[in-house]
């Protein structure tokens, strides 16, 4: 069993075992090792953890908001459209 952090509004989800396993981001993996960073240096440079950049990787944090996105992709030297996809909510 695995939790997930829901970003805006600090929850924990938990998944159950069998349950949809999150996506992982491999853009941002792809960049960041292209880089030749660490998951640590990444978020020393945008402002946030190592630990929230590989849930972000992860795909477990998918809730962040778009600051930490843009430093995210600020650090890698990136433009934020190439290692986040912009999902319209459907209401």
């Amino acid at each position: 069993m695995w939790y997930g952090l829901d970003q805006m509004s600090q929850t924990v989800h938990k998944r159950q075992p069998g349950g949809p396993r999150p996506a992982p981001n491999l853009a941002l993996f792809e960049a960041r090792i292209r880089a030749g960073l660490s998951r640590d240096d990444v978020g020393r440079l945008a402002g946030v953890t190592g630990k929230q950049v590989g849930l972000i990787e992860r795909g477990i944090a998918t809730h962040s908001r778009a600051s930490t996105l843009a430093g995210i992709a600020q650090a890698l030297n990136v433009d934020v459209t190439e290692i986040f996809a912009l999902r319209k909510r459907l209401r």
